[in-house]
């Protein structure tokens, strides 16, 4: 494990250095648990769906270097990607944004990392509409740190601003795939298509955000014995940020399946499986 962390560890302070920690403009802190999962410590023979519980979390730095140039720091963990480390310098104009950096992936048992590049690009005309593609893949390097795996994400939204309302539609996959024991390849991958509606109002403290869409949820293993376990439904999902006072504010979301398409599972599987969040934010001005 020791000889996972210092890379990290190095790498991040020799490109972004104290100040990507001690001068961040705005510190975000989410976790919860996740328990749309499979069981990613099964290797034996392909887990049924039984609702694994995951503990999620995410810690986001980002600061302005000034109006036009920033950079952030981001680790998450989630069911499907499991650990990751990203690091972004972005650009952003009236019209225009851009972003570029790399991230560590992760496994939960931290003896496998793969490097990748992470990138994306915004065009938007404010108070009107914006349109978004973003995206990261892991680079081919094979030595006494990095591991035969590889993790791809690909995302696309579309927004436009309504009276006190901002509706966005997004497609994304995220999917992560690693070479365990005896050439065992293992393929988590998530497919998600949503649609959400930001509420707001001028001075009042607290957005809303209403989420619904359609999830894919996969887990396959390729060997002497392959197949595959896959996971169709709908959802719903409710989050909430609340401006306690200008310098910090606060998180909580939820969201559930609410219809499963082609399964066995019925309504008292429904109450069991969901994804519960919460955190703050700290601003420095």
């Amino acid at each position: 494990m020791r000889n996972i962390i210092l890379p990290i560890i190095y790498i991040t302070l020799i490109f972004y250095g104290p100040a990507a920690i001690l001068e961040a403009s705005e510190i975000e802190l989410t976790g919860g648990i996740n328990n749309m999962a499979f069981d990613s410590a099964e290797t034996s023979q392909i887990p049924q769906f039984e609702g694994s519980q995951y503990i999620i979390g995410d810690l986001k730095l980002d600061n302005s270097i000034n109006n036009v140039l920033g950079y952030n720091l981001h680790y998450s963990r989630d069911p499907v990607l499991q650990n990751n480390v990203t690091g972004k310098i972005w650009a952003n104009t009236k019209n225009l944004n851009l972003e570029f950096g790399v991230f560590f992936g992760i496994d939960d048992k931290f003896k496998k990392m793969d490097l990748g590049i992470s990138g994306g690009i915004e065009l938007l005309f404010p108070g009107i509409l914006f349109l978004s593609f973003n995206g990261s893949t892991s680079i081919d390097i094979k030595n006494e740190y990095f591991a035969n795996n590889n993790r791809q994400t690909m995302e696309a939204k579309f927004g436009f601003w309504l009276p006190n309302l901002l509706p966005v539609f997004s497609a994304d996959i995220k999917t992560y795939t690693r070479e365990e024991e005896n050439s065992l390849i293992l393929r988590d991958e998530l497919i998600r298509l949503m649609f959400s509606t930001e509420i707001f109002a001028k001075n009042f403290p607290v957005i809303f955000r209403i989420d619904a869409g359609y999830d894919i949820l996969s887990h396959s293993r390729e060997n002497g014995n392959s197949g595959s376990t896959e996971l169709k439904y709908v959802f719903a999902g409710l989050e909430m940020k609340w401006q306690l006072i200008r310098q910090i504010r606060l998180i909580a979301g939820f969201e559930m399946p609410v219809y499963f398409i082609e399964s066995e599972k019925n309504l008292a599987d429904l109450i069991h499986l969901y994804k519960a969040y919460g955190g703050f934010a700290l601003t420095f001005f």
